[in-house]
């Protein structure tokens, strides 16, 4: 059985300067959802659905 420890300093560190790509990142991701939907949608009226 091994054990083994990790230390998250340099990971907190890491969350921290990616912040703002993520967000940056979420929201167009978002954004590429809802046209994706809206398409979806879009589709479905044209279908007769």
């Amino acid at each position: 059985r091994r054990l083994y420890a990790l230390d998250p300093a340099p990971l907190a560190e890491l969350d921290a300067w990616l912040a703002p790509y993520r967000r940056l990142w979420a929201q167009r991701l978002d954004a590429l959802d809802t046209e994706i939907a809206r398409g979806r949608r879009a589709r479905g009226q044209e279908d007769g659905r």
